[in-house]
């Protein structure tokens, strides 16, 4: 591995109340037939602080722990915050002091998630992700909602493996990207679902799948939420974003 870049980012551990730095490499894997870009986690330890000089000296043990020589580093990925990029105080200049061949570059999936989170502050996917997590509430916190949900799957939708809807993350982009593809592939069924809710007596497909036959009763409360979801769900702008 003669040259890598380095991927790093500092996160809370909720359950320790401790700064943890996450330490990985991409480096050209060319002992291969065919040469192969590879990026691999190599280690994480505890930060005392999280200022630029902080970071850059654990990054500085890391890779003298794992025999990696700083001269080598072509490449530094981290994310905006200013102890990683400050030009002065960052990590990414304390690096560079070391090696100026070490060019830093903000986290590209970080940019990517800052713009689509910033993108979605407009007021019509704020609504429209307003509703969905709503929807993914209205199951989530009910059993008996959920294996409903189940069994309205199970009747019309054979060709989908997916049972439970995907809450969003409020600061990642991936996870609201799942969640969104997941909701998007449950569309009709979950409108089909709020639906049976409010005229059970216009899906009896669903009412035969029950054991023992058993009617299915809901109180006032989930019938007028399902109600408002299921309009929700039919208005034009939702339906576009």
């Amino acid at each position: 591995m003669p040259y890598f870049s380095i991927i790093a980012d500092e996160v809370t551990d909720s359950c320790g109340n401790q700064e943890i730095l996450s330490f990985c490499l991409t480096f050209l894997d060319d002992n291969l037939t065919k040469p192969k870009i590879k990026e691999v986690f190599i280690d994480f330890c505890y930060l005392q602080r999280t200022t630029g000089h902080a970071v850059a000296n654990a990054l500085f043990d890391l890779l003298k722990k794992h025999g990696l020589n700083i001269q080598n580093v072509r490449g530094l990925s981290f994310d905006g915050a200013s102890s990683m990029s400050g030009e002065r105080f960052g990590a990414q200049a304390i690096i560079r002091m070391k090696n100026p061949l070490a060019l830093y570059t903000h986290c590209r999936s970080h940019v990517l998630n800052l713009a689509i989170a910033h993108s979605c502050s407009i007021q019509v996917l704020r609504n429209m992700i307003d509703v969905i997590n709503e929807i993914y509430l209205f199951f989530h916190l009910s059993p008996k909602r959920q294996r409903f949900l189940e069994l309205v799957l199970d009747a019309f939708a054979l060709e989908t493996c997916v049972k439970k809807l995907k809450g969003l993350c409020k600061t990642r982009w991936t996870e609201r990207h799942d969640c969104l593809e997941w909701f998007n592939s449950l569309y009709e069924y979950i409108y089909t679902s709020l639906h049976a809710i409010v005229e059970p007596d216009e899906y009896p497909k669903v009412i035969e799948a029950v054991p023992n036959k058993e009617k299915w009763s809901w109180d006032m409360s989930t019938i007028t939420k399902a109600e408002g979801l299921k309009t929700s769900l039919k208005a034009g702008n939702n339906i576009i974003s």
